[in-house]
């Protein structure tokens, strides 16, 4: 191999890194804005799971007003 093949072989190999370094480091803005970019269909997961805690917070809270209006009867019953 010459010289000149093996500088020209280094030099692509030397590019190559620096093209593949470079693409891979983005810059602390750029990954932020990232983390920040929401798409509909998250909102959407978000709203669904946000109904459904409430629901069934609101179902939680029910039943315990409910045992502890009912709960001496419901004791008797058992007893």
């Amino acid at each position: 191999m010459s010289s000149q093949t093996q500088t020209r072989s280094s030099q692509a190999r030397t590019q190559h890194r620096s093209t593949t370094v470079s693409e891979t480091q983005s810059s602390p803005a750029d990954s932020a804005s990232d983390l920040l970019e929401v798409e509909a269909s998250d909102q959407e997961l978000a709203r669904t799971a946000a109904i459904t805690l409430g629901i069934w917070l609101m179902l939680t809270l029910a039943a315990v007003g409910i045992l502890m209006l009912t709960g001496d009867a419901i004791s008797a019953v058992v007893v």
